[in-house]
């Protein structure tokens, strides 16, 4: 009697830049556990360069296609040889980590349409807002949105605020988007420190761009207000680049504030784990709100309590069990967070326990591989039971 043969491996296509540079791709590779898996993204890109890293488990199935691309400003391009890679892949679903307005989304299914492949597009999107600079420009954006959207299988957005606004304004059907986090955190880097704190100030610290964007200068102000009333010896460390020169030179004035430049991403789990608190204090602005939360995800896998604005997605990330929220803007308010933590070790023990299990649950990637591949299979079921009633 011959054998049965064995089921089909699910072939998943991933485009995105998100994974350039060192330490970015460990985490997206467990998802080659359960899928044969293929990450195709432009060679070179601010982020860094595209490359599979050589310490890769066997266990993983990951492919690592870097292209050559050509660049329309600094978030615009289209990679070359597009075309080819996708037909020797032969996916059955292709996720595009862009917003539908994007050039690389275009080409991507623009490609796939004229290759008539019947592969499931799944955007990744985490943009929260939407805002054209004219009216024209802003239907434009719309009317290619709501079209791309058409031809996607479902939706993955980054938080509940960007699954709103994609039902909002582009019409997109609330039953096909699920609310997935973009990147999984390498939850074995980031981790709680061993051992007791080294003795010395209690650090505050800050990962980001560092500007008024990143609200920054309300965190400079906070933490004076906050360390003038403390009897704890406290310190707050600011790691990334300064893009506002304002902030920089309130920076350069302030006391006990450390500017240790750009931490890269290889190092920096041990820039965070020798925090005692964690804060994004992001602003709100008419055309951006918060929408990866990165940095706060990697602090509490850490067991760092965080302190957050109420900016885009951060209230979705830290509950009162495993941080504090203030209003975005509110420096004041910033300041009475950090007093409380400031004042209480056991609380911070508390807050950081539980936001290391939360993200250990929700994003390390098994977890995060587990929902996405749930998802997929769902895609799938449903175009199979579509084809099969034809």
């Amino acid at each position: 009697m011959p054998a049965t043969p064995r089921e089909e491996r699910l072939r998943v296509v991933v485009v995105s830049h998100a994974y350039n540079g060192p330490g970015r791709m460990a985490p997206f590779a467990a998802l080659g556990r359960q899928v044969d898996l293929t990450l195709i993204g432009p060679r070179e890109h601010p982020n860094g360069e595209l490359v599979a890293p050589a310490e890769l488990n066997h266990e993983y199935c990951l492919d690592v296609i870097a292209l050559r691309a050509r660049y329309f400003g600094r978030t615009q391009f289209v990679v070359r040889g597009l075309w080819k890679t996708l037909r020797t892949c032969r996916p059955h679903v292709v996720c595009i980590e862009y917003d539908p307005w994007h050039v690389q989304f275009l080409q991507v299914v623009f490609t796939l349409t004229v290759a008539r492949s019947a592969a499931r597009i799944v955007p990744v999107v985490k943009k929260n807002t939407f805002r054209a600079q004219t009216p024209v420009l802003g239907r434009g954006k719309r009317l290619l949105a709501e079209c791309l959207l058409r031809r996607s299988a479902g939706v993955i957005a980054a938080s509940e605020m960007t699954r709103d606004m994609y039902i909002r304004e582009f019409d997109a059907a609330a039953a096909a988007i699920v609310v997935q986090p973009h990147l999984a955190v390498d939850v074995s880097r980031f981790r709680p420190r061993k051992g007791a704190a080294e003795s010395g100030p209690l650090r505050i610290g800050f990962v980001g761009k560092i500007g008024a964007t990143k609200g920054v200068s309300d965190l400079v102000t906070a933490f004076e207000d906050a360390r003038g009333r403390s009897a704890t010896p406290v310190e707050l460390w600011l790691a990334g680049g300064i893009i506002d020169p304002v902030v920089g030179a309130a920076i350069s004035d302030a006391e006990h504030v450390h500017h240790v430049g750009v931490v890269h991403n290889d190092d920096l789990h041990s820039f965070i784990s020798g925090l005692d608190v964690f804060v994004m204090p992001a602003r709100v602005l008419p055309d951006h709100q918060e929408h990866d939360g990165r940095a706060v995800l990697e602090a509490m896998s850490a067991g760092v309590p965080c302190v957050v604005s109420d900016s885009g997605i951060l209230p979705e990330l830290v509950s009162p069990a495993e941080g504090r929220v203030f209003p975005a803007g509110d420096a004041s308010r910033l300041a009475e967070c950090l007093e409380e933590l400031i004042r209480s070790p056991e609380l911070r023990g508390e807050l950081g326990k539980r936001a290391r299990q939360r993200t250990v649950a929700t994003v390390s990637p098994d977890a995060l591989s587990a929902e996405r591949v749930a998802f997929f299979n769902k895609i799938m079921e449903g175009h199979r039971e579509r084809s099969t009633s034809r």
